[in-house]
């Protein structure tokens, strides 16, 4: 496989003109993330109209010119499963490309799993069979050995032939637009979790009370400027599940800290967990931020049960991906949006854009008792949505 190694910032200025007028580059990475804060980024393989690239991330140098390219607006960036890419990009230049076709999520839109593994989507759109035997490689070695090399060039230079054949798919399908609809959505998104304060999507966080949310706070803003001094993982600092925990106690002695299951392995951090938290109780309460349980709604468990079990039997029909279409929360938003018991603050996503024209007449019936579930008897296909009114045809065609 013919392909051009770049080492030294002097070869990588020397190719960024080369590619100046692509159209398209295919992207992927190699790196480390085991025991680290932050991913340690070994290799970059890039494929354009020019040929097969890979730039040695770990002798090249700086990589901001190289990530300003990749966010140009004229130019289609192709990558499976792009969050780790689009994460190197922000950390490097505080933004990420916005013309990207995604193949994975294409695919979900296209008959596939979401999500699937490249080595999936290769041989279900262009039947290319790709072996995955460096997948535990240790990418900061050198030299790279030809299987490694092969193994990150296969990664990338079946990149633009598996986009082509999944755009065509959705072009036929009438689904290219939802496509586009959904990558922009997924963007924004990333965007948003790299800049965000996660601390409010801390597990069980949503009934803890001003205090409480005060402590969890200071203490996952410690935790996280311990993980990234230290480059350790934050769950090594501190997980989870004992920063909510330590919040409910609202205690900073050391010893019921200590008594904490869990702690028993963090000793020598308790006195500054100690310090972190009654600096956190002792704050103003003009400083104590809002209460999450004021976001929080109704979860409507039963009805959430059978309107998953009708979206999955429409997915199956429809050939589209049921995780694509809506997650458990997006299921319990809808119906709390339904009840009017959803926060002002929230927009029901099943409720808009291309998940509104796929699914709307579908669970307005469901909603309002039009429909019902039934068992079939068959093992290959067990459920039947039945429509009281045989006059409407809920699964009818797709629309852009």
């Amino acid at each position: 496989m013919m392909y051009q190694f770049l080492k030294t910032p002097e070869e990588l200025a020397e190719w960024l003109k080369k590619i100046e007028n692509t159209s398209w580059i295919g992207l992927d990475t190699e790196f480390i993330s085991e025991g680290k804060f932050t991913p340690l980024l070994c290799l970059i393989q890039i494929a354009t109209e020019e040929g097969l690239f890979l730039i040695d991330a770990l002798s090249v140098g700086s990589l901001r010119v190289f990530w300003e390219r990749i966010c140009r607006e004229d130019t289609l960036i192709l990558v499976h499963a792009c969050r780790s890419e689009m994460e190197f990009c922000h950390h490097e230049i505080g933004r990420i490309p916005r013309n990207v076709f995604d193949i994975q999520l294409a695919a979900g839109f296209a008959g596939s799993d979401y999500p699937s593994g490249f080595k999936s989507i290769g041989e279900h759109f262009a039947n290319i069979i790709l072996p995955k035997a460096e997948t535990r490689t240790n990418w900061q070695k050198r030299p790279l050995s030809m299987l490694q090399i092969d193994y990150a060039l296969n990664d990338v230079c079946y990149l633009h032939e598996i986009a082509s054949g999944i755009r065509q798919k959705l072009k036929e399908t009438k689904r290219l637009s939802w496509f586009q609809e959904e990558m922009s959505s997924m963007l924004d998104s990333l965007l948003i979790s790299f800049e965000k304060e996660d601390w409010t999507e801390l597990p069980g966080i949503l009934h803890l009370t001003s205090n409480e949310c005060a402590v969890a706070k200071a203490l996952w803003d410690w935790r996280r400027h311990e993980a990234e001094s230290r480059n350790r993982p934050e769950c090594r600092i501190l997980r989870d599940d004992l920063i909510v925990e330590l919040a409910k106690r609202k205690t900073a002695d050391p010893e019921r800290i200590g008594a904490l299951r869990g702690m028993q392995y963090l000793q020598k951090s308790i006195p500054r967990i100690a310090e972190v938290i009654a600096e956190a109780l002792s704050g103003s309460d003009v400083d104590l931020p809002e209460p999450l349980y004021e976001n929080s709604f109704p979860q409507y468990s039963t009805i959430c049960q059978f309107i998953r079990t009708a979206l999955s039997d429409f997915s199956r029909k429809k050939n589209i991906a049921l995780s694509l279409i809506a997650s458990p929360r997006d299921i319990r938003e809808y119906i709390a949006s339904y009840y009017k018991t959803l926060p002002k603050a929230r927009k029901a996503r099943l409720r808009i854009g291309w998940r509104k024209k796929l699914l709307g007449p579908l669970l307005k019936e469901l909603m309002s008792g039009n429909i019902a579930i039934r068992l079939t008897g068959k093992v290959d296909d067990p459920i039947e949505i039945v429509s009281v009114d045989h006059s409407l045809d809920l699964l009818g065609e797709d629309s852009e």
